[in-house]
């Protein structure tokens, strides 16, 4: 009897199975699944494991007692006889009867076909109940917790929707408005991500911000720099410091907006920039730089659907330049020649310009007849009298 309890016993060496939490760890990085879906097939897994070993514990206790004790075999080895099945000479059918057994102890359904049949069962089973019990617990938590996780952005929403209409309630508002609003948030419900990834960005290290940064923004990047003269490839050692002082606006549609010294770079939606439509992934604004503001050129944007765009202001991608002026010299020397060339580029047209207006206005001076005092005629009531009178 020592040599079966010992048998038992080395079943506790499955606890090295809990190593394998490294092993997941590994299998998890490549796979692009959802978090919350490999969390919840671990649980999935985690309760095959416990059934597992509740299941060998469980078998193990036929061998445990003396031949001719009644065992909770017996009524199934019963059932099976009558259709000719020797079910204790089958591991494998004892081994899924001890299975079922313990996985609706577990999942507490109890159908009460199966139970102890003596004391060393009764104890075992005592034992299976109390683990089961808590392990049950544990794994509902935490599904529990994945799911809420699951829907936490939706259940925000709901509830940022709810204050809403609470808030047009009390102040009354025009029923025209509120649906303005509520259609503005409907479709401004996904904003939220771009505020979830500069938050990541800040949690990663300073060599993964550039490599993502790279992937995502280059591509913008390049297309702004390119239009304005610069060479975007200077900008791989700071694209990441740029990219976080990104922020994104959100206009309703049949919105005007005009700013000056900002770059805009359209994330979503339609915008009518002067006389052309601008559509995803449109970039103006390049020449915010400039300290100049009667040198930048003007753009009235006019949203023709529900906008987001992103903006970088002078002052935050000045600051970028001076702190990366140590490892990132010639981009400061690179804006500042650009600067200096746009500057006088448009200062030469503006000058022309003006002259071009003042040589039109004095050229209709000169066409315009000049009419002397004598030619205008007498005013209404007065007789032109002659020389001679």
């Amino acid at each position: 009897t020592m040599i079966k309890v010992i048998r038992v016993f080395r079943l506790l060496k499955l606890t090295r199975l809990v190593r394998g939490s490294r092993l997941a760890q590994r299998l998890e990085a490549p796979i692009s699944l959802p978090y919350q879906h490999l969390a919840l097939l671990r649980c999935v897994f985690v309760l095959i494991i416990l059934c597992h070993w509740l299941a060998s514990l469980w078998a193990s206790t036929i061998l445990l007692v003396p031949d001719g004790t009644p065992t909770w075999i017996d009524a199934i080895a019963a059932m099976d006889e009558d259709l000719g099945i020797q079910t204790r000479d089958h591991p494998v059918r004892i081994y899924i009867a001890s299975f079922y057994f313990c996985s609706y102890t577990m999942t507490s359904v109890g159908y009460g076909d199966i139970g102890p049949q003596n004391i060393v069962e009764r104890v075992v089973c005592t034992m299976i109940v109390l683990g089961a019990g808590l392990s049950w617990a544990c794994v509902l938590g935490e599904v529990c917790a994945i799911v809420a996780e699951m829907n936490s952005a939706r259940q925000a929403f709901r509830q940022k929707m709810h204050h809403l209409n609470r808030m047009m309630g009390a102040q009354g508002l025009p029923s025209e408005l509120r649906k303005r609003l509520r259609t503005f948030f409907l479709q401004n419900r996904n904003q939220s991500n771009f505020v979830t990834h500069q938050q990541l960005l800040q949690d990663m290290s300073a060599q993964l911000q550039a490599e993502v940064c790279t992937v995502v923004n280059l591509p913008w990047l390049r297309k702004a720099l390119d239009s304005a003269g610069l060479d975007a490839s200077s900008m791989h050692a700071c694209i990441a410091d740029v990219s976080q002082e990104l922020h994104m606006k959100a206009y309703a549609q049949r919105e005007s907006f005009t700013d000056v010294q900002v770059l805009h770079i359209l994330a979503k939606g339609l915008v009518l920039l002067n006389t052309r439509v601008a559509t995803n992934g449109a970039v103006w604004g390049e020449d915010f730089v400039l300290a100049d503001v009667p040198l930048i050129q003007r753009f009235s944007g006019f949203a023709l659907t529900y906008v987001e765009v992103l903006c970088l202001k002078r002052e935050s991608f000045m600051t970028v330049i001076e702190r990366r002026r140590a490892n990132c010299p010639e981009l400061g020397q690179i804006v500042r020649r650009y600067c200096v060339r746009i500057a006088v580029f448009r200062g030469i047209l503006a000058e022309a310009r003006r002259l071009k207006l003042l040589q039109v206005q004095e050229e209709d001076q000169r066409t315009t007849p000049q009419i002397s005092v004598q030619e205008l005629p007498p005013p209404p009531g007065m007789v032109d009298l002659g020389p001679d009178d």
